[in-house]
């Protein structure tokens, strides 16, 4: 776990969209937490090389980042 995420949990689709499409959800306090925790990892080496060996097994259409404000 990183030290700026506040949580971070794994989903499989099961109604909508794509059945079966795992959603990766990863909350932080503030949108500039996430900027810092990408800053950082991408300059690790062994992220970056296994960021590379990820997308080998991904459909790239398939791959996306949304940013969502909680409402309630």
């Amino acid at each position: 776990m990183f030290k700026e995420v506040k949580s971070h949990k794994l989903f499989t689709q099961t109604v909508g969209g794509i059945s079966g499409e795992h959603i990766e959800l990863v909350e932080y306090d503030y949108l500039a937490d996430y900027e810092k925790r990408v800053t950082r990892i991408l300059k690790d080496d062994g992220f970056m090389k296994l960021l590379q060996e990820f997308k080998l097994l991904i459909e790239p259409a398939t791959y996306y980042v949304n940013v969502w404000n909680a409402v309630m």
